[in-house]
């Protein structure tokens, strides 16, 4: 019996309001007035707070669209970010973790390594639930924290792969054994790179392509309850498969 996916795929009107929220969010993501401390988020209800062997997960955001360089048309079109619940979607918090990163990048990285000594191990941190790298100094800014927390886990889904001028970057960031990047991709966009784990988007009933760059695994989370990222574990562990998941 085919499972049921927990998650709605957005009808054509919630498509239409999340679309409008990142056009206005692409305008405005620099435009603030005060703005809480940067930093990390606890886990979500996706990613979970515990479980699997970590202690403690967080999630690290910037704002969604403005940030986003790889992004398709389609992306753009289901993006949950595009969600204009502020009690769910704190696009406040990731103004100024971007703020903060424009303007004083030592200080943000000072910031965050605090976070990662109050936080019991072992630690998972997932990198842009909302936003993707969007310039090679920000990827190096987060290579270089990666290097500096062997024993944290990293994992991240990017679009960026997409833009030529920042793969090379990407790909020092990937080569790192403590952080999992997968090419996010849909079937509007370009193939995507060779020997990355693909994160592929399916869309509602649209069948999913029959031959696809990789092997795929569908994310339990969809399907299950009690399941999240730190649970399941599998995207954080280099098991060589690449998962799919389906708007939301």
């Amino acid at each position: 019996m085919e499972q049921e996916i927990r998650r709605a795929t957005p009808d054509p009107e919630k498509r239409e309001r999340r679309y409008l929220t990142l056009l206005t969010e692409m305008e405005t993501s620099h435009e603030h007035g005060e703005l809480p401390e940067p930093g990390f988020e606890p886990g979500n209800k996706k990613t979970g707070t515990s479980g699997g062997g970590y202690n403690n997960v967080v999630v690290w955001n910037i704002p969604p669209a403005a940030t986003c360089p790889g992004a398709s048309e389609w992306c753009l079109s289901v993006c949950y970010n595009g969600d204009d619940r502020p009690e769910i979607f704190e696009r406040d918090k990731w103004r100024s973790n971007l703020q903060e990163f424009n303007t004083n990048p030592d200080s943000l990285a000072e910031i965050l390594e605090r976070q990662v000594e109050a936080s019991e191990a072992p630690l998972a941190v997932r990198v842009h639930s909302s936003g993707d790298f969007f310039s090679e100094e920000y990827i190096k800014f987060w290579t270089k924290f990666v290097d500096e927390h062997p024993d944290v886990t990293f994992w991240a889904y990017t679009r960026s792969w997409a833009i030529p001028e920042l793969r090379e970057s990407l790909e020092e960031l990937r080569s790192r054994e403590n952080i999992q990047l997968f090419a996010s991709w849909d079937e509007t966009m370009e193939p995507a790179p060779e020997g990355w784990r693909i994160s592929f988007v399916a869309d509602g009933d649209i069948p999913v392509p029959e031959e696809l760059p990789t092997n795929l695994t569908s994310c339990p989370e969809e399907f299950m309850e009690d399941m999240n990222c730190a649970r399941c574990g599998f995207c954080l562990r280099n098991v060589g498969r690449g998962v799919l998941f389906h708007a939301h």
